[in-house]
């Protein structure tokens, strides 16, 4: 409340009001002030918790998503690897140190 508003509820409004109605007036508005400001207040909190609730729903949205696409690329590449493997095999080749099946078998040795 601004010292204009104190003022304002202090000084008589009619010739029937005195200085004790004056000062019930200015409880009254300081009490109303008060709930006013409280009421704000809340209000202000609650619009605060609404949107923290709902910058947290994006930010849990959208580590899923980045989670799913990870896993989805983690597939695809698993995919891709043993059909390259399978790929390698049938062609004889071996993927693990470079030779390929084949010559280890002509040569007798075997590659572990």
């Amino acid at each position: 409340m601004s010292p204009a508003d104190v003022a304002e509820n202090l000084m008589p409004k009619s010739d029937d009001e005195d200085a004790d109605m004056c000062l019930k007036n200015l409880v009254e508005a300081l009490e109303k002030a008060k709930e006013d400001a409280k009421k704000k207040a809340e209000e202000e909190a609650k619009l605060k918790a609404e949107e923290e609730a709902k910058l947290k729903a994006e930010e849990e949205a959208k580590l899923k998503a980045e989670e799913e696409e990870k896993t989805k690329a983690g597939k695809e590449e698993k995919v891709e690897k043993v059909g390259e493997e399978n790929s390698a095999k049938e062609n004889g080749k071996c993927t693990c140190n470079g030779t390929s099946a084949n010559e280890e078998k002509e040569n007798g040795s075997v590659a572990s």
